[in-house]
């Protein structure tokens, strides 16, 4: 381990690093260390063949002398008296000590660090490496100017490739890997702990993360997912771009629409109120379990459960309350909650404030923070979020923004706005899953449908003599994985008209029941038992050979899903990389939500930008049946729709 504490030692660093690959890790610290824009980075480790270095940047401790402690009552009461202090007149309690740290050495500054550095980060032919590349490329973009160029080896990323059902974080990975027992906790505040201990924890960091990229550079091959290796690489550069970017919200309409909401909730509580006829504590599950199903002699409505908790309690979950909703008391709580969930979540978090939380029956009022920073969200898009290679988003889940068909929806969703003097494009994939069955299973019926313009919904509800809407479900939860319980809840049906309704539904369909036969059985087959996408990525189902029914069944509906949605999931990422490749200059990728891409675009380019988007969504040739997109250009995400 080489610190470097010097020019002229990092000058001979920048040299050795300027051509190489390298794996780097930051260390971050500031009042909130995890957010790119205003944490700062006090540590940058490097490794690449044969050599590790650190380089401080303001750690504030040197190296540990002593714990200071507090001073007991009764050591107070000898210290008055004059007399000598014993160990047990100090706290032992150790989490009350103070460290004590020699002076710190002299270190660099950032900015001599960086300007040093920089030609290395911006050399497009080598490679960089990380575990959570995302978190380290942003945090040292702000002093680069620029996101590390080069290709990406994601470690994090490339370890949920290989098996996306096994933890992730780099003590996990390392021990799967090598058996090697990473020491943790330093890394959460760097500041509290001596300047050896963070220089060996820094360097081991780095060190470790460039020996798991070259063990997976050979695990990749043998998994046989060199090309969804390329792909999430490829992906990993947009997503980047597409944080670091973030997107413009509406800030004169965030409040309103908070008070039109809050007014929606506190009428919707009362008519909870006025349906039961009592007041309680509409967001205390044991309160509603009460209400709903305990005797009517007792004040309940003497309902009969339908799921329990792993606790053994009736749950009250929304699946449960959809059922149930012919029941005015439980389609009032229903009500509610869907009005509470969309202020709670999808505005409140914008615009800061007050919100009830509630947590074993007891409702407190909390401080949010306003998510905004600059009048923008910063969204995070997670490659690694679902097993079947799906993005998920937080801070907030773009993927639960409700539909903008609702009135609600559409004003939260009309939120979202694009840059001064730019037009958003939104585009979304047209009947994706449906198109993808029909390509892999070559039914003749679905690919007319599709090829001539027909409704495939409804070229499949008319033979079982249901409705469109039915149709739609039906495919979409074969597609989905879904089981009759779903349909039945989605349709109206009872369960056992769902469950005949798929047998119908395989009857006539062979094709796609022959696939999925076949999918399963080639699966099954494999040693652990494992799925395929279209594009190779893989997913372990070691239930496919489980001798329980119910989750063998339950396996069988995960391996059909991950072929379909899996595959899916790989268009989508293929395609953002061909808009990303595309797009003028000035142009943005600003959020993807399931099959839905947002792109902000300056007015005079949004003619060159949509022929870039639909190109980059529509170009992949890979499936009998083409894609299509819906395609429009707007001044607010609601307007797409």
């Amino acid at each position: 381990m080489n610190i470097v504490t010097t020019e002229e030692a990092l000058a001979e660093v920048a040299q050795a690093y300027l051509d190489a690959d390298f794996a780097f890790d930051v260390e971050t610290v500031g009042d909130d260390r995890l957010n790119h824009r205003v944490n700062q980075v006090t540590w940058l480790s490097l490794a690449t063949h044969g050599r590790v270095d650190v380089i401080p940047m303001g750690h504030p401790n040197g190296e540990f002398l002593h714990w200071d402690k507090p001073l007991l009552a009764s050591g107070k009461a000898r210290q008055a008296k004059g007399l000598e202090l014993r160990d047990k007149d100090y706290s032992q309690v150790q989490v009350k000590w103070t460290p004590v740290f020699s002076e710190p050495p002299e270190q660099l500054l950032p900015s001599q660090v960086w300007d040093a550095l920089r030609p290395a980060f911006a050399n497009e032919d080598t490679i960089k490496v990380a575990h959570n590349m995302k978190f380290d490329a942003k945090a040292v973009t702000k002093y680069l100017g620029f996101p590390p160029k080069g290709a990406y080896w994601d470690t994090m990323i490339t370890a949920f490739i290989r098996n996306p059902d096994l933890e992730k974080g780099l003590d996990k990975v390392l021990e799967r890997t090598f058996g090697y027992q990473m020491e943790k906790g330093i890394g959460k505040m760097v500041e509290v702990h001596s300047f050896s201990d963070v220089a060996t924890y820094a360097a081991l960091d780095a060190r470790w993360t460039w020996l798991l990229a070259h063990r997976q550079s050979s695990l990749i091959e043998e998994r046989q997912v060199e090309g969804i290796f390329d792909l999430e690489m490829e992906v990993l550069q947009v997503v980047i771009d597409m944080e670091l970017h973030g997107v413009r919200m509406d800030a004169d309409r965030l409040v309103p629409l908070r008070d039109m909401l809050q007014a929606q909730v506190n009428e919707a509580r009362l008519a909870v109120f006025e349906a039961a006829g009592y007041e309680f504590n509409v967001n205390s599950n044991t309160d509603k379990q009460k209400v709903l199903f305990g005797p009517k002699s007792e004040g309940g409505q003497g309902l009969k459960p339908t799921k329990y908790t792993v606790s053994g309690n009736p749950s009250v979950e929304g699946k449960v309350l959809e059922r149930l909703k012919s029941n005015k008391v439980a389609a009032a709580i229903l009500h509610y909650q869907d009005l509470n969930k969309l202020l709670t979540t999808y505005v409140t978090p914008y615009t800061g404030g007050q919100a009830e939380r509630t947590v074993n029956g007891r409702t407190r009022i909390i401080d949010v923070p306003s998510i905004l920073q600059g009048g923008r969200v910063y969204g995070e898009f997670n490659q690694t979020g679902a097993e079947t290679g799906r993005f998920s988003s937080r801070n907030p889940n773009l993927q639960n923004v409700p539909n903008a068909s609702t009135d609600n929806g559409r004003a939260i969703r009309n939120l979202f706005i694009p840059d001064e003097g730019h037009k958003f494009i939104v585009a979304d994939y047209a009947q994706i899953e449906p198109r993808i069955i029909a390509s892999l299973s070559k039914d003749e019926r679905m690919i007319r449908a599709f090829t001539e313009g027909e409704d495939v919904y409804l070229m499949v509800a008319e033979p079982l003599g249901v409705k469109r809407s039915v149709g739609k479900e039906l495919v979409l939860s074969i597609a989905y994985g879904s089981g009759p319980d779903t349909i039945a809840e989605r349709t109206g049906l009872k369960v056992q008209e769902a469950r005949k309704l798929m047998d119908d539904f395989v009857k006539e369909f062979r094709s796609i029941e022959a696939l999925r036969r076949k999918v399963i059985m080639a699966s099954r087959a494999k040693t652990p038992p494992t799925v395929r996408t279209h594009y190779g990525r893989i997913r372990v189902l070691p239930n496919l050979t489980s001798q329980d029914n119910s989750d063998r069944a339950r396996a069988e509906r995960q391996c059909f899903n991950t072929l379909i949605q899996g595959s899916a999931a790989d268009v989508m990422k293929t395609a953002l990389v061909r808009i990303n490749n595309l797009l003028p200059h000035g142009s943005h990728i600003v959020m993807t939500v399931h099959d839905e891409v947002i792109v902000t675009a300056p007015e005079a380019d949004v003619e060159v930008a949509a022929k870039a988007v639909r190109e980059g969504m529509t170009g992949i040739n890979d499936f009998l049946v083409p894609f299509d997109i819906d395609l429009k250009v707007v001044d607010r995400w609601g307007d797409a729709k």
